[in-house]
């Protein structure tokens, strides 16, 4: 288990910008397969300026670490979903999303 702990953490990279982090952190916290069209994300992240995510979203799929669907939705490919998910596990976004979800 640990050693699954430390790909995960290798395997988003450190140069990430906090807009790409917050990406990650929000189609990590959805279920796997699941897509966000442009707009939705530019919505969660509270109205980014549309070319930082572009920009943003092009260094992630040159990454591997999102992929965009035929219907031009963004999110984390099967392979990505479980490292992304561990990376952001015990921090940010899937951890306050289960918070608040156990006392609903």
């Amino acid at each position: 288990m640990e050693e699954y702990r430390q790909e995960s953490a290798d395997f988003v990279p450190e140069y990430l910008s906090s807009l790409e982090e917050s990406v990650l952190e929000e189609l990590s916290v959805r279920e796997k397969n699941y897509n966000f069209r442009f707009n939705g994300l530019r919505r969660l992240l509270r109205d980014v300026h549309q070319q930082k995510l572009t920009r943003a979203l092009e260094r992630l799929q040159e990454d591997r670490l999102i992929q965009q669907s035929p219907d031009g939705g963004y999110g984390l490919g099967n392979e990505t979903y479980d490292k992304v998910r561990e990376y952001f596990g015990n921090q940010g976004l899937v951890h306050q999303y289960q918070e608040q979800n156990k006392e609903l």
